[in-house]
């Protein structure tokens, strides 16, 4: 099966600092999959930086690449550095 069947709001896949390839098909392909930081380097803050609701880990505003991926509803998701 290919990736976006498995993540079809196309969520990041492979981690910018420690180069996790995709968990669905193994590529490290940034262009295939958005590159995002994974749970190891950064941690979620409690809450939607813009509606306040419970943070998603799909769901994120990182602050080391400042690049924003939102939801279906527009919501902006936090990490902050551990």
């Amino acid at each position: 099966m290919k990736c976006q069947e498995f993540a079809p709001h196309k969520h990041a896949l492979a981690c910018e600092r420690c180069s996790i390839a995709c968990v669905y098909c193994g590529s490290p392909d940034s262009l295939d999959h958005p590159v995002f930081i994974c749970e190891n380097h950064f941690k979620m803050s409690e809450k939607c930086c813009k509606c306040g609701r419970p943070a998603s880990f799909q769901m994120k505003c990182c602050k080391f690449c400042k690049k924003m991926q939102l939801d279906r509803e527009g919501c902006v998701w936090v990490l902050d550095i551990k």
